[in-house]
Parts: structure tokens; C-alpha cells; sequence
């Protein structure tokens, strides 16, 4: 197991590599690691979203959020999904909004007068850096909103579709999102013109909207009101049922692979009526990510070790080396002595195994 020191060091790392468009991980790989941090130092300030802030070479001036940019928390199992849900049902929710979760690059537009003054990164959550000047590539960001106060903002996601990846602009790179965290961290004056043929196609998709003068009291009316100033919004839906958010997730989890797709790595569920105090928090407490299904892998048992936690001995399956997320797997959790003896497991037989909100893989199943 790692210890605190070397959990943070990893995060801070992989923070900065997503930042410079060098990714060294998937974001499944980024969450178990703020999980990991999570069960050994609940309070650990890291947790509550990407690592500090991103580096600055180009020099942009800092600029604090109107809206907290966090985090959410995520579950990582549809087990830990439904303690949410039935929670929020005991407690009197009646409606829910899900969404798609958009895996791009989280930015804040920020308007005077209904003008557009900044767009600033994403940052630490509390305030990023003012990439105004990027907006004049991109046509999917409104310079002119109505005016419904002095002063607006709106929350979103910078993104291109899954089809723009062939492109071969992007020959050597990881994802177009790696692709794009990159261009948004250059200086604008060091744009080649292929770079700007590339922005020109990044879309910013909408999904919150604070005023000081006209505020929706629900994610739905949000949404609607985002749509009517001609934002691009992620796909959702109003909900009241588990079957109804998971017919969401899978009918979107099987289209995001699409050429005319943005990339997904999830859906939100909200309490429909908005919160605004859990606004202010960097992780709310009105919403979770619920992941889509977990990859699943074949390999062989060739042995087993043991590892000491607590007072007790816990089985650690040893494995022939396979793909899994990205990642070389080399070891699976198999829980206990009970779970070996019920799912009938010795040394040499294949299992499934898969990332199920843990650092080591769990093994499943026996496979015949």
C-alpha cells in the first residue's frame, strides 16, 4: 500500500502532466488514487478535486471563479450509486436530473453587462487563469448573453468530437482532450495556424449558470434557460426511477465511442432542485458521477501472495500480465478465504478481473 506522501506526490504529478497535455494517466487510474488518499486521510485537501492548481508557462493572469469549479464525488460501483439515490429518495428528493458527464476541459465564461470579460481555467476550483483571448477561436462561446444581471457566469467544458482524433494533427497523442489541455496552456501569440484550425473545432458545451438577477431553482430550468442562449448543452433527462438513470447510462455509454460523439466518462446525477449553499462547496453533496460500466479482463492465476492489514492475512491473486484500463495488471484482490472457496479458485485457472474503486483489481469470477 502507498503511503500518504507517495499518494500525494502522484496526484500533484499526474495534475501537473494533465495541465502541460502530457497525460501519464487515465482519469479511472486519477480517481482510485483520490480514493486510495481517501481512505487513509478523509480530510487530505487534494481530495476534493485536481491536484493545486495547473502550471502557468504562458503567463495568464489569475482570475478568482464566481462559481466553485470542484469536483464530484464519484461512484465507482452502481452499489455505492443506489446507497446515494435511496438516500436522497428517504430524505424527500422527487425529481432528478442526469446528464452526461463530458470528458473535457472544465472553464468558467464570466459576463458583465451580458458581455463576455473572462474565461478563465478551471484551476484549483476557487479561481484559474484568464484564457479570454481563446475565445475568439471558438464560435460555440457566446460573446453576448442577455443581459440578466450586472454580472453572469456560466460553467462548461471545452471539447472536440471523437472523429477529429484522426485528424493528423493528433498523430502521438494520447486523446484529443490531452491534445487540447495543451493548446489552452500555450501562448496564444506562439498559435501556429494548424493550431487554430484545431480550436476552430473545440465546442464548449454548457451545464451551469449563476446570475445575480435571474436564477433558476432547477438544474432542468438551468439547462432550458443555457439552450434558449443558444449553448450547447450535454445530453439529459428528468428522472424519478434507478431503471430510468440507468437506461440513460447505458443508452449513452454504448454511443460515446461514435465518430460523432464527444468523448464521456460517466453520467451526473443532481437533485433537480438546486442547492445554492452546496453550490459554494468544492465537492456537493446534491450530485454524484455514476461511471460507466467497468472493463472486465481475462487472465491466469499464477499465484498467490498475502498481505498483512490489520489484524488480518488478505489473498492477493498473482497474474499473468494483461491489459486493463490502460494499464499492465499484475495482481487482483480476492477479498478472503471465503470468497476463494466460493468461487472454486486455484492456481492456474483463468479469472475475470476489474477496477472496481480499488488501486488493486478485484478478481470476479471464474471463467470455465
Amino acid at each position: 500500500m502507498k503511503t500518504i506522501a507517495e499518494l500525494e506526490e502522484i496526484i500533484k504529478n499526474a495534475a501537473n502532466a494533465y495541465y502541460s497535455g502530457q497525460e501519464i494517466m487515465t482519469d479511472k487510474e486519477y480517481d482510485l488514487l483520490i480514493e486510495e488518499l481517501r481512505a487513509q486521510d478523509p480530510d487530505n485537501p487534494l481530495i476534493p478535486g485536481l491536484a493545486g492548481d495547473e502550471t502557468n508557462p504562458a503567463g495568464y493572469v489569475k482570475v478568482p471563479h464566481i462559481l466553485t469549479t470542484g469536483t464530484l464525488d464519484k461512484a465507482m460501483t452502481t452499489s455505492v450509486f443506489e446507497t446515494w439515490f435511496n438516500k436522497k429518495k428517504k430524505a424527500g428528493t422527487k425529481r432528478f436530473h442526469i446528464s452526461t458527464k463530458q470528458d473535457g476541459i472544465g472553464c468558467e465564461l464570466q459576463y458583465e453587462n451580458g458581455k463576455l470579460t473572462h474565461l478563465v481555467s478551471r484551476g484549483d476550483g476557487f479561481s484559474g487563469f484568464d484564457k479570454l483571448v481563446f475565445a475568439d477561436y471558438i464560435s460555440t462561446i457566446n460573446k453576448i448573453i442577455p443581459d440578466h444581471s450586472n454580472k453572469s457566469q456560466v460553467r462548461g467544458e471545452l471539447e472536440v468530437k471523437n472523429e477529429l482524433f484522426k485528424d493528423p494533427y493528433f498523430a502521438g497523442k494520447k486523446n484529443p482532450r490531452n491534445a487540447v489541455a495543451g493548446l489552452f496552456n500555450r501562448k496564444a501569440s506562439e498559435l501556429t495556424d494548424e493550431d487554430k484550425r484545431i480550436l476552430s473545432q473545440v465546442t464548449f458545451i454548457a451545464y451551469d449558470y449563476h446570475s445575480d438577477g435571474h436564477q433558476p431553482n432547477t438544474k432542468s430550468a438551468i439547462f432550458d434557460l443555457l439552450s434558449g442562449m443558444s449553448f450547447i448543452t450535454p445530453a439529459h433527462e428528468t428522472v424519478t426511477t434507478l431503471e430510468e438513470v440507468y437506461a440513460f447510462r447505458n443508452k449513452y455509454g454504448e454511443l460515446r465511442s461514435q465518430d460523432n460523439q464527444f468523448a464521456l466518462d460517466g453520467i451526473v446525477i443532481f437533485d433537480d432542485e438546486v442547492d445554492y449553499r452546496d453550490q459554494l462547496e468544492k465537492v456537493q453533496k446534491s450530485a454524484i458521477a455514476l461511471k460507466f460500466d467497468l472493463t472486465i479482463a481475462i487472465t491466469k492465476i499464477v499465484g498467490i501472495d498475502w498481505n498483512y492489514k490489520g489484524r488480518y492475512f488478505n489473498p492477493i491473486a498473482v497474474l499473468e500480465p494483461v491489459e486493463l484500463d490502460g494499464t499492465t495488471v499484475t495482481h487482483a484482490n480476492l477479498c478472503n478465504i471465503n470468497l476463494i472457496n466460493k468461487l472454486g479458485i486455484k492456481i492456474g485457472d483463468k479469472v475475470a478481473i476489474a477496477k472496481k474503486g480499488e488501486i488493486i483489481p478485484q478478481v470476479q469470477y471464474k471463467v470455465a
